[in-house]
């Protein structure tokens, strides 16, 4: 059985939220898990609207604004 998360923000920035989800991320990715970013808040989920996230697209995110 593999191992899905999908990670959501709910509108709004927030300090450090890159970082919390570039850690995260790399964490649960280090765990076997497939890890998804889950684009446009809530109204991404309605509409599908994923993506794979992978080490190379989350490096360094820490350091952009917004999320």
């Amino acid at each position: 059985m593999s191992k899905r998360i999908g990670i959501l923000t709910g509108g709004g920035d927030a300090p450090g939220l890159n970082g919390i989800i570039e850690a995260c991320s790399r964490s649960l990715i280090q765990s076997g898990y497939s890890v998804f970013g889950i684009q446009d808040g809530f109204e991404g989920v309605f509409k599908n609207d994923v993506m794979k996230i992978t080490p190379e697209i989350i490096l360094g995110i820490h350091a952009e604004a917004g999320t």
